[in-house]
């Protein structure tokens, strides 16, 4: 973009809310256009932080609502992409695809200790997949976050993806330390849902389903983005456990 990239505050916007942060002042004529880090307050009381082109909201952002709940996701003017909404008054949250501001594609929910998945179209429950990929949900809670203490959703703005679950990691047990993969459900940029043990979204390796944006899904074992052998989704929580049983013992890392 021409001009000089400059800080200002107090910017007043068509819709009221007040903006400070990253903007562009073209070299003749002084128009500034807002693009780069910044943030809107609106007159709501709601906020957006995060990535602004062409004066919009564009990019990775966090909007946070008057009530205190917040989506953290990708931007395009509306949620577009993965986003994570977390429903503080409700004791919940959600990771959805989104487009245009509404869920469109895989999602996953927890609401007061009730897990659900499900395809969406434009915000419209199109099929349940609970009883399909509810399983890694229990797997979490009761083998992963035991010892896990980190966050339980990752968001990876560069990558371009969301992750409920727990990331690539090292643990300690009898004296030696151990790599452990990435594992649980996630969110790609390209309307993917990743279900499964998998240290590297972009290049698969290990059990687990890969769900596409037509609400479609392979299942099984992966090898280099290729599914080597198939499997239903039933049965990857034990082909999961029996991988990390074998992780235990043979991903030592030598100190």
């Amino acid at each position: 973009m021409d001009g000089k990239l400059i800080h200002v505050e107090n910017i007043v916007l068509p819709n009221g809310g007040i903006y400070e942060g990253d903007a562009y002042e073209m070299p003749f004529g002084g128009v500034i256009t807002l693009c780069g880090k910044g943030e809107v307050v609106n007159p709501d009381g709601s906020k957006y932080k995060g990535d602004f082109k062409d004066n919009h909201p564009c990019g990775f952002g966090i909007h946070t609502f008057r009530d205190g709940d917040y989506h953290v996701g990708f931007f395009d003017d509306m949620p577009n992409g993965p986003g994570y909404l977390c429903l503080n008054t409700e004791n919940g949250m959600m990771i959805s695809q989104y487009r245009d501001g509404k869920k469109h594609g895989w999602s996953i929910g927890i609401r007061r200790g009730i897990f659900n998945c499900s395809y969406l179209q434009y915000g419209n429950v199109v099929k349940d997949y609970t009883s399909e990929f509810g399983w890694m949900y229990d797997y979490l809670q009761n083998n992963i976050f035991i010892a896990y203490k980190g966050n339980m959703v990752q968001t990876k703005a560069d990558i371009g993806f969301i992750r409920y679950g727990a990331p690539n990691r090292t643990a300690n047990a009898d004296g030696y330390k151990y790599s452990k993969h990435a594992i649980g459900y996630a969110f790609l940029l390209d309307g993917t849902m990743l279900v499964g043990l998998f240290p590297d979204v972009k290049n698969l390796n290990g059990w687990g389903a890969k769900c596409l944006p037509d609400g479609t899904f392979q299942s099984g074992h992966w090898v280099n983005n290729q599914l080597e052998k198939s499997l239903d989704p039933g049965y990857l929580e034990f082909a999961i456990e029996a991988e990390n049983r074998y992780a235990s013992v043979n991903n030592r890392i030598q100190e």
